[in-house]
């Protein structure tokens, strides 16, 4: 794994730099690998989980108690030295003349009780992690789906390019037979021109073909990070048959490991603690404060010097709100509200799962069906053929039979390549539905 992961590194490297020209042999698997590895969105949406972490260690950092230390200098005004006289004649200066303080001070604040807010401020901080984390998965899951579509997409122009232009082929050897009829007056000039619209048609069809495979690669090569002019060789071949499981187990699996379905669990798990956090505000606050100075003067000792001196106190604060006018219990009620949000939206997310995947199983049978009626159409419609291509050879069938006979193996043989496809795509979005990350068809 560690190797596969090199080699595409170093593929990424030398792609963006030099050759821009030179085709590039992938897998599906390398193709998401890629696409995960450079795409923007997944970036984002690692960063923002890299920001939630972060809330949730200052969250922790909340409940050990912070160390600070202050210092200043101030000037002061000059004022007059105040002194007083004890019997006896001695003067003693209770104020002198200071016009300069310095101070330093190292404090700290321990919460002692705080109804449960800190706790559940930790405990929603680290739902609200996860959450993010589980966006991320989301993009990757979704970036996936579209790398998968795009992948496909472009193995189904090319496939039927080649069909169309095996088309073209045909009709042009049918052509040449029908000028050679037509010089020996066995042949009108209408068929003859029947023969050239078709042909043209069939080109025109090629053509629109064509650029689409253009414009389907530039969209895999944008989702991949790469020149939209580079060329790409598939190398994944479409699965025959999906994989069969039960729907029960398939909703069992998605709602156990969807990557959303685990977000809004998270999402309600950091509510209910908001909704404690948000009824904590109801009970009184206390805290251990504890502080030691050094101070010039200290305004503390009597009678005051200009010297530097030290003290410290330590103290319990307790607070309580009494009358907030109706905001503690407006705020209660919001945390309360938004958690019933959160309970309908997990219900509804599951019943959306469970139609969602009963409506690819259905999806995927009918496709089973279809393709095998698509390959029995294709042996019939070349078993026509090739009746007509003897029949007209020996002068017993029209130029329409041929025409039609051709128009109808094409549109067989495509029928096969969408049937096929359209099966890869419907086994993707049912692994997207199941949260699955990796949905190659190699």
């Amino acid at each position: 794994m560690k190797q596969a992961i090199v080699k595409l590194c170093a593929l990424w490297c030398l792609l963006g730099t030099a050759l821009p020209c030179v085709a590039v042999r992938l897998t599906l698997r390398q193709c998401l690998t890629l696409a995960c590895m450079r795409s923007h969105h997944v970036a984002l949406a690692g960063l923002a989980a890299d920001i939630a972490a972060a809330d949730y260690q200052q969250a922790v950092a909340g409940k050990y108690p912070p160390l600070s230390l202050q210092g200043g200098y101030s000037r002061l005004k000059a004022s007059d030295p105040f002194s007083i006289s004890l019997p006896g004649g001695e003067t003693v200066e209770i104020s002198p003349e200071i016009k300069n303080t310095y101070q330093l001070a190292l404090q700290t604040d321990v919460p002692l009780f705080t109804g449960g807010a800190l706790s559940s401020s930790i405990q929603g901080a680290a739902h609200g992690a996860a959450a993010a984390r589980q966006q991320t998965r989301q993009t990757r899951v979704d970036l996936c789906l579209r790398v998968i579509y795009a992948y496909w997409d472009l193995y189904l122009a090319r496939r039927s390019l080649v069909v169309i232009q095996e088309n073209i082929t045909h009709l042009l050897a049918v052509q040449r037979d029908v000028r050679n009829a037509f010089d020996q007056g066995m042949l009108l000039r209408s068929e003859v021109l029947d023969v050239a619209v078709r042909l043209a048609e069939v080109r025109v069809l090629a053509a629109d073909t064509a650029h689409r495979v253009r414009t389907t690669q530039a969209r895999l090569n944008a989702l991949l990070g790469w020149p939209l002019e580079q060329e790409i060789v598939q190398l994944s071949l479409p699965l025959r048959q999906p994989v069969d499981r039960p729907l029960g187990d398939l909703y069992a699996m998605a709602v156990s490991q969807r990557p959303d379905v685990v977000r809004l669990q998270e999402l309600y798990q950091q509510a209910r603690y908001g909704l404690r956090a948000a009824r904590a505000n109801r009970y009184p606050q206390c805290s251990l404060k504890a502080r030691a100075a050094y101070e010039r003067p200290n305004y503390r000792n009597i009678p005051i010097r200009d010297e530097f001196q030290g003290h410290w106190e330590v103290g319990v604060l307790f607070a309580w709100t009494l009358w907030d006018w109706g905001v503690t219990g407006a705020q209660y009620s919001q945390a309360r509200i938004r958690v019933k949000q959160l309970e309908h939206r997990q219900e509804q997310l599951k019943e959306d799962i469970h139609l969602e995947l009963t409506t690819l199983v259905l999806e995927a049978e009918d496709v089973r069906m279809g393709i095998a009626a698509a390959r029995q159409g294709t042996e019939a419609a070349r078993e026509k053929w090739q009746l007509m291509r003897r029949r007209f050879a020996a002068g017993v069938a029209l130029c329409s039979d041929i025409l039609d006979a051709e128009a109808d193996l094409l549109q067989a043989r495509l029928e096969v390549l969408r049937k096929r496809v359209r099966l890869c795509l419907v086994q993707a979005r049912l692994q997207r539905a199941l949260g699955e990350e990796y949905a190659a068809c190699d």
